[in-house]
């Protein structure tokens, strides 16, 4: 594979498991006893509680959601109660019932979701447990992890003070993420610059909705200004018209400033630039004749009636788009507090007050209108293009927004109602200029969402309504262009990394617009841009647009997370992120890269004896290849910094085992602990070759966590088949009390997306 210095070798590994994978908000596994009973005996205390932080999209269990708690003794059998509540609040969200003649065993909980508008990643819910009706003998057993491990978790005990709030309840929930959706990503257009006409225009959208584009992002003649004379606006609604024809949606860009000169801000002198500063006359007062601003706002929404979504002025924090105005122009003719232009929140303050007047225009205007803010340049960094820095780091850019919006205007919802950003992240990396770094991307949006937080926004969305990276020698010194092959290997990471990044209770980005789709035609640009077309007559694919076209495959399949081995040695060097398909065969599909540091194994939950493995594409005939399992049911598929999707063929085909009991037994017992395990899957454990003997299966006992013993099975276990795995008593050495654990194969089960059900627990009293 091009591009490639070192391999990887994934290790595709079978499931032995035939949960569904899914998102996991929580999953605390029982490892001693902290206490038996009730955390209160009369209502509305009788009940155990666990807190999460939402990190899924749906909770019902028509989307296959569902929570687990890990049950006691039987005692009087009464049944188990779950009600899940908003948190703080408590406020009834979901709840389900489940029949309570159980041992020592995982309950589940289908829950039935009656308010699923309170499923907001990033917030909280409460799990509250009941069970029956109280009668004498029953109880309510519950396990504790004094090492939770997960920061978003705590335990709710109201009248027993001596359990932590930090302890965890033995409870598990997974969640769904929605499907990937059509409109998730988009493509930023240049439609007043067709660089062969209006055909070539054409040429390029019908390109594009080939490629899976459902939105397009175009500044409509923002290079012109916004008071031209009526035949530019006619150019406008040519443009317009050419994508409502093909069916896009469109987001608009409302910038810049005023041509004219008694409009600009701009001082003496600005001749040829009074454009790039803001305008004058940012009234209160919409509907002001002066109000220049809110004129032109409301003109171009009127007359581009299906554009929803307006951004504006992007990038106000770099010095080439923006300028600082004539010093008196804050001198007591504004309504500004401040009297001179030197920092960056005199000039937020302007961009400010263009939002709030753009969206008190907006939401006069109706139609359901929303106004797009922030867009910082870069967020980290006060970088530079072509010489020119910015103002400040898009994050303190953020925060002056926020500021300023509570302080000034009475809050976000008299402001924006999305905030973007232009997360760039070009390096000077020596060897591999510009390759996409998980890390900073990582760094980047938690930034971004730590500042929304901060200000009292978790909830809003975040668009990145630009990413990419340049290939134009004109803006850029050759150390920082990026190879177009790298490009397509950056696209593919960034958009598979931003849909992952959904199942992060943190947030993450709710829509990408790729920067762009035909590159500006400079003259002296004698490389590619940043497009995803070519720039001669035929408009060909770049390799980027090819990956570009290839991540619609991930349309429609929903997200069940990233595959995480639990060996820092490989996960910090390895991407591997699975997708589901939503038919009923619930066929898998991962994209998996490494970086180029070092080759390494990870394993694959493969549920099927045969995968398609298709490298990134960058022409229309990618490398692919078909792998068969070898007997023992392992894949082995090398990859590298091209980024591979790993596709299952058929429908899950594999031996599921499930420890369906286990039993402590006193002496005189020659035997301690007896465990019972069945295969529920849909076949037989496999032969190491045909006609020779069996794959052993080890079945494992745990106390409080430790191994302490094993026994092997060499015999197939047929479907349905149940056996008997026996640790003798002189085998076994136990503490008084234990949780005791038996694991069937657990170098081969996979436990990270919910395929790891292959054990039972059972508690060994004191003697």
């Amino acid at each position: 594979m091009k591009g490639s210095t070192s391999k990887l070798v994934v290790v595709l590994l079978v499931a032995f498991g035939s949960t569904m994978a899914l998102v996991r908000a929580f999953h605390t596994e029982p490892v001693s006893v902290a206490l038996s009973g009730w955390t209160g005996t009369m209502p509305p205390n009788n009940y155990v509680s666990q807190v999460l932080t939402i990190n899924f999209d749906e909770l019902d269990s028509t989307a296959g959601a569902y929570c687990e708690l890990f049950a006691g003794t039987q005692s009087g059998g009464g049944p188990y109660h779950v009600s899940v509540k908003t948190y703080p609040g408590s406020a009834e969200v979901a709840s389900a019932s489940q029949d309570g003649h159980v041992d020592h065993k995982w309950v589940r909980f289908n829950l039935n979701v009656l308010h699923p508008e309170s499923i907001v990643k990033g917030k909280k819910l409460e799990f509250r447990f009941t069970r029956g009706v109280m009668v004498p003998g029953e109880s309510f057993q519950f396990y504790y992890d004094s090492v939770c491990g997960y920061n978003y978790g705590f335990m709710i005990a109201p009248t027993l003070q001596s359990v932590p709030v930090t302890a965890g309840l033995a409870m598990r929930v997974y969640g769904r993420m929605k499907p990937v959706s059509d409109v998730w990503r988009a493509c930023h257009d240049h439609g007043d610059d067709p660089p062969f006409g209006s055909d070539s225009a054409l040429s390029a959208l019908v390109k594009a909705k080939s490629m899976g584009v459902k939105w397009l992002r175009d500044d409509f003649l923002c290079w012109g200004s916004w008071d031209s004379p009526e035949s530019l606006r006619g150019k406008i609604k040519s443009i317009y018209n050419r994508y409502d024809s093909m069916g896009f949606n469109m987001v608009g860009i409302l910038c810049y400033g005023s041509d004219d000169s008694t409009k600009s801000s701009g001082p003496p002198g600005s001749a040829g630039s009074w454009g790039k500063y803001p305008p004058r006359n940012l009234f209160a007062d919409v509907h002001s004749d002066t109000n220049w601003w809110a004129g032109y706002c409301r003109s171009i929404m009127e007359n581009l009636p299906l554009v929803k979504y307006w951004e504006v002025f992007p990038e106000a924090n770099a010095e080439w788009y923006w300028k600082d105005p004539d010093i008196a122009y804050y001198q007591g003719r504004s309504g500004l507090c401040w009297d001179t232009i030197d920092t960056p929140i005199e000039r937020c303050s302007l961009y400010v007050r263009m939002c709030v007047i753009a969206e008190s225009v907006a939401h006069e205007s109706g139609g359901g209108r929303k106004i797009i803010g922030g867009a910082p340049w870069r967020l980290r960094d006060p970088w530079w293009v072509d010489g020119d820095t910015t103002c400040c780091p898009g994050v303190i850019w953020l925060e002056h927004v926020f500021e300023l919006a509570e302080r000034a205007y009475g809050g976000m919802q008299n402001c924006l109602d999305i905030v973007s950003v232009h997360p760039y992240m070009w390096t000077d990396s020596v060897g591999c200029p510009n390759r996409f770094s998980e890390d900073e991307f990582t760094i980047c949006l938690d930034t971004a969402r730590r500042a929304m937080r901060e200000a009292g926004h978790p909830d809003m969305e975040l668009w990145a309504t630009e990413y990419g990276w340049p290939r134009w020698r004109q803006l850029m010194p050759d150390s920082l262009l990026t190879d177009t092959l790298v490009q397509a290997d950056n696209i593919c990471k960034f958009y598979t990394s931003a849909i992952a990044r959904q199942a992060d209770p943190r947030g993450g980005y709710d829509r990408a617009t790729h920067y762009e789709l035909t590159s500006l035609h400079h003259p002296d640009a004698d490389n590619q841009g940043f497009g995803l077309l070519d720039r001669e007559p035929s408009q060909h694919l770049m390799p980027h647009g090819w990956a570009f076209t290839q991540e619609s495959f991930l349309t429609g399949k929903r997200l069940n997370g990233r595959v995480i081995t639990g060996d820092t040695a490989v996960d910090d060097h390895t991407r591997v992120y699975e997708f589901e398909d939503t038919t009923a065969l619930k066929k898998r599909t991962w994209v998996c890269w490494q970086d180029e540091a070092v080759a390494a194994y990870t394993p694959v939950p493969v549920r099927n004896d045969t995968v398609d493995t298709v490298a990134l594409a960058y022409n229309g005939s990618p490398p692919a290849d078909e792998k068969d399992a070898e007997q023992s049911g392992w894949l082995h598929i090398a990859l590298d910094p091209r980024p591979a999707f790993v596709m299952e063929k058929t429908v899950a085909s594999r031996p599921d085992l499930v420890v369906d009991s286990v039993r402590y037994f006193q002496p005189p017992d020659t035997i301690a602990v007896r465990a019972w395990v069945t295969n529920s899957g849909n076949r037989s454990t496999p032969l190491q070759q045909p006609g020779e003997q069996p794959f052993p299966t080890w079945a494992v006992l745990y106390a409080n966590g430790d191994s302490i013993a094993q026994v092997v099975y060499t015999g197939s276990i047929a479907v349905s088949e149940q056996v008997l795995f026996e640790f003798g008593r002189g085998a076994v050495q136990m503490p008084q009390t234990a949780l005791l654990a038996v694991r069937v194969n657990p170098g081969q089960s996979y436990v990270e997306l919910g395929t790891g059900d292959n054990r039972g627990y059972r508690l060994k009293p004191q003697p």
